[in-house]
């Protein structure tokens, strides 16, 4: 990896100046790959983008020499840009991907920051954790307005996430489980009677309720089911805000 806004020879702008470029630039590259991946996996492509970065950074000793003044130039400017990609500003609302990269990272690479040849292992690593998450995400996210889920959530309108059911378990306590029709199987938190899940005894697909996901919000309905109250109105991702139904 290259990183921008480095130069041979004095750049004449001071080093916490160009780290920032550099950082700005980081993110802007996390941005623009983010655009080709679906939404949900954004906040993962930004933890990568700003992990590798660091690591690069951090392998600053093991860059080939400059002549001076470059040479002090350039590692106090990466020593800045360090710093700055582990800021609040930056890791704000990606801590949890980011620990479980580097957990990946002491797995794969011992200390990656102190192994010369760690940054093509971590490439590996990182698409690993890509689809991982990629895997994790639902098929779909649909509204339903039925009589039965409307009973059991005690909601007009419920959010279901639908996953493969391979793909799908709890780690927490047993659900308590109800056969609310023949051969449909709908489950709850022993502990708040919360909606956990909806499926058929032997379906490959689980829907989750997804009020109950993690960052919910990452995930809109894709689908807007039949038999909407006229009242109600839902806007599908990727629909503007005038393009609610």
């Amino acid at each position: 990896m290259i990183v921008p806004g480095m130069s041979t020879t004095p750049s004449g702008k001071p080093a916490a100046a160009q780290a920032k470029e550099c950082a700005e630039e980081i993110l802007r590259a996390a941005a623009s790959w983010a655009k080709e991946a679906p939404a949900e996996l954004t906040p993962a492509i930004r933890a990568v983008c700003i992990r590798l970065a660091e690591m690069v950074a951090d392998q600053r000793h093991y860059l080939t020499p400059l002549p001076e003044p470059q040479e002090s130039e350039r590692r106090e400017v990466l020593e800045m840009l360090a710093d700055g990609l582990r800021s609040k500003p930056i890791t704000d609302g990606i801590e949890q991907d980011l620990q479980q990269l580097a957990d990946l990272e002491l797995r794969s690479t011992g200390s990656w920051a102190m192994v010369p040849t760690a940054q093509a292992q971590w490439i590996t690593t990182a698409i690993q954790f890509l689809d991982g998450r990629a895997s994790q995400l639902p098929e779909e996210v649909e509204t339903c307005y039925c009589r039965d889920c409307a009973r059991a959530i005690g909601s007009p309108v419920t959010v279901w996430a639908r996953f493969p059911t391979r793909h799908f378990r709890f780690t927490g306590a047993d659900p308590v489980r109800f056969e609310s029709s023949p051969g449909i199987v709908r489950t709850f938190c022993p502990h708040c009677g919360s909606s956990l899940t909806y499926h058929t005894a032997d379906g490959e697909k689980v829907d989750v309720s997804a009020a109950t996901l993690d960052a919910s919000e990452r995930f809109p309905p894709t689908s807007d089911g039949p038999g909407a109250p006229p009242w109600l109105q839902v806007r599908l991702r990727g629909q503007s805000q005038g393009e609610r139904r």
